[in-house]
């Protein structure tokens, strides 16, 4: 089943003071010169479809600098049935989601309804940066088809800012309030048996796919695993709690828990970020992000959004084949690219023998 965004308006969203799509079925490509912002209209219809950026956290970067809102709306196509959907912001008041014209009060709600999946050059994060960028690539294929888990996880997040803003107090002279702290201690233990399953069980089905793609597109005798390593030793978070209460009043904020998390990246037994070469780490974020895609299309029953970011110019021909490939072959449903130079994306488009409706900024 196809998701199908038909129309799309943005207005002052970065560069764009305002803008009109009328898209096709498959395959959009937005062709244009750095900063013409081809990479903010994917972005744009990305925020139609999780209320935010994938670019930027802070929604006040998101307006052009000559306003002081945006407005992006769309026309989308789910199980034969129309959804008009529009997500505003004005500078100092909340976003504003509305769909079919009924405002949502909680994104968290309509999280997964729109699935969609983006491959960028910021994708490098996920090997290069630190911890957290990994726990957030796992956690949003998670909360995408499990509600449950994603309010678990907005509420954990929500006692540990809660507990480190007591600790901070009792490190700065204030009342040392231990039954206060338990509280949160016992939310924490709660809600970390709700979590952890979830991230160990996406893992036992994410790693055997993951591996398959590698193959695949490397096309080499390699290894590549993934290893969740939670922040929470054997013992149980309760006891590591109890055990490292004094350093997290010496810190002024909770050192052990879900929130330290990590995800290590390893290709024949050793760590992808520092013995990877540029082509095998290109190659392991590809089958990452291709996992991500077909487990939410396995879970959500639809094919989701595909956003292809400025891809073509940094993936080598061998990756830029496999992907084309795969498209050809039906495994993904509509598709948004961006790309530099116009009369370059069709030659590669229809090489593959892949039609596309094309948009030059």
């Amino acid at each position: 089943m196809l998701l199908k965004l038909s129309k799309l308006s943005i207005i002052n969203f970065k560069n764009h003071l305002e803008a009109e799509y009328d898209l096709g079925d498959r395959i959009n490509a937005f062709c244009g010169e750095n900063g013409a912002g081809k990479t903010n209209v994917l972005d744009a219809i990305y925020a139609l479809c999780y209320t935010k950026s994938f670019l930027n956290t802070i929604d006040s970067q998101l307006v052009n600098f000559e306003s002081d809102f945006f407005l992006i709306q769309g026309g989308i196509e789910k199980d034969n049935a129309q959804y008009p959907v529009s997500l505003g912001f004005k500078k100092g008041q909340k976003k504003v989601l509305k769909l079919v014209g009924k405002p949502v009060e909680k994104f968290s709600e309509y999280v997964g309804f729109f699935p969609a999946v983006v491959i960028a050059p910021s994708d490098r994060d996920l090997i290069h940066e630190g911890s957290e960028f990994r726990r957030r690539f796992i956690d949003g294929i998670i909360a995408n088809y499990d509600r449950a888990y994603l309010e678990a996880l907005l509420k954990y997040q929500g006692v540990v800012r809660n507990r480190n803003a007591l600790l901070k107090q009792m490190q700065t002279g204030g009342k040392r309030d231990y039954e206060y702290l338990s509280v949160w201690d016992e939310q924490l233990v709660q809600l970390t048996d709700q979590i952890l399953p979830k991230r160990h069980a996406l893992l036992e089905k994410f790693a055997p796919i993951f591996k398959e793609y590698y193959r695949q597109i490397s096309n080499a005798n390699e290894e590549p695993n993934i290893k969740y390593q939670p922040g929470i030793s054997e013992n149980g978070l309760a006891t590591d709690l109890r055990s490292n209460l004094e350093k997290d009043l010496r810190l002024g904020y909770t050192s052990v828990g879900l929130h330290k998390d990590d995800f290590t990246f390893s290709l024949n037994n050793k760590p992808i970020k520092k013995f990877g070469s540029q082509g095998q780490q290109k190659t392991y974020l590809l089958a990452l992000k291709l996992t991500n895609y077909q487990i939410l299309s396995d879970n959500a029953g639809v094919l989701p959004f595909l956003l292809l970011d400025d891809i073509f110019d940094k993936l080598d021909q061998n990756r830029v084949s496999y992907l084309l490939k795969l498209i050809g072959e039906g495994n993904f449903g509509q598709i948004f690219i961006s790309h530099t130079n116009l009369q370059e994306l069709e030659e590669i488009l229809g090489n593959a023998k892949l039609e596309a409706k094309f948009f030059s900024l």
